[in-house]
């Protein structure tokens, strides 16, 4: 009887061999391409779907009060105190002349871009997800006529998600506008933010988190957050499966187990789950995706607003996602109070979900 195993790790069989090569081959244009991935913001302006390279953007924050600025018209709406720095806030949708947005006025956002080693604020109707893309996905497209033609880089197709005009960061404003509005407002406003500036250099190192709602606030590090997909796509789920597993769904050409928080910790479900999301996460080369009941923005906090969390969040019985989180974060109020979120313990969670899945 011969043994298959070992005849196809016999190497002076040219069939064998070309086999192995075709492998290997493959197996090293997966990691390339892996390795040249790369992540964009999809926001919303006017109704059209942008997206800007995620190394572009600094920050992205809810529209603070706005100070009123020398410069106010239809594109410059004042500037804002980024830790020191004074920032000019431009309408993005009245610069590409688009029609005015339709959406919730709460879902609007500042996009803090970096213009070469100026910083510029977008105001936009709505920040929409996380999306991985390679330079070869985007699609060139005709601009003929096209006021500002070169701050479109193409079409970044997804059929999921929706196509996405792909913007050049480095080309949104000619050096002139750039000057007038980045260095305008640093020369004349900067004795103002001096002072937050030097508070500033006392708080400490900066993390971004991505900040989620699940009942109540949460936020998770943005460095753990593969990619973010809507609730309603395709979905795959197996018989057997425990309560709590929504389904397998295929990302990237992985499949990514979904879990519903709120079958696992036991709460009730939500009505209406139009606006839920799905933070894929990755934990020792598996993914997996939480079922969260909105994504609501990207945060820039310094480690000094980070605290543990109150014993009274953790003793609320099972029903409670928070008694599996150690830590919390003290975010500012537009009103001046803090608003605090839960940060998601990625280990603790899993210690939950081998349980509900071992008891399954």
């Amino acid at each position: 009887m011969l043994d298959a195993a070992r005849l196809v790790r016999i190497d002076n069989v040219p069939q064998v061999r070309a086999h192995a090569s075709v492998a290997r081959e493959a197996w090293r244009m997966r990691f390339l391409r892996q390795a040249q991935g790369r992540k964009c913001i999809s926001f919303t302006v006017g109704g059209l779907r942008f997206a800007l390279a995620m190394e572009a953007i600094q920050e992205i924050m809810r529209v603070p009060a706005l100070q009123p600025s020398v410069m106010l018209g239809r594109l410059c709406k004042g500037w804002l105190n980024l830790r020191g720095a004074p920032v000019g806030v431009v309408d993005f949708g009245a610069l590409l002349q688009c029609a005015p947005g339709t959406g919730d006025p709460d879902d609007a956002r500042v996009l803090v871009v970096r213009i070469g080693d100026e910083q510029m604020g977008l105001l936009v109707d709505a920040v929409d997800d996380i999306r991985p893309y390679f330079d070869t996905d985007i699609l060139p497209i005709p601009m003929l006529g096209t006021a500002r033609g070169a701050m479109y880089r193409g079409c970044l197709p997804n059929a999921e998600l929706g196509d996405s005009l792909f913007l050049a960061h480095d080309a949104l404003f000619s050096d002139a506008e750039v000057a007038e509005i980045c260095a305008g407002h640093r020369r004349l406003y900067a004795a103002e933010a001096g002072a937050a500036r030097a508070a500033e250099k006392k708080v400490g190192a900066r993390r971004v988190y991505l900040a989620f709602s699940l009942d109540t606030g949460w936020a998770a590090d943005i460095g753990q957050v593969r990619e973010i997909v809507g609730f309603d796509g395709p979905v795959t789920r197996p018989p057997g499966m425990p309560e709590c597993v929504h389904g397998m769904m295929q990302v990237r050409q992985q499949m990514v187990c979904v879990i519903d928080l709120r079958t696992l910790y036991g709460m009730a479900p939500l009505e209406d789950r139009s606006g839920c999301r799905i933070l894929v996460l990755e934990h020792e080369g598996e993914r997996f995706g939480l079922v969260v009941d909105r994504v609501d923005t990207i945060l820039s906090l310094p480690d000094s607003q980070r605290r543990p969390s109150p014993q009274l969040l953790r003793v609320n019985g099972p029903e409670d996602m928070r008694r599996d989180a150690a830590e919390v974060l003290e975010v500012p109020g537009e009103d001046g109070r803090e608003d605090v979120r839960t940060l998601l313990d990625k280990e603790r969670f899993l210690a939950t979900l081998r349980g509900q899945l071992g008891g399954a």
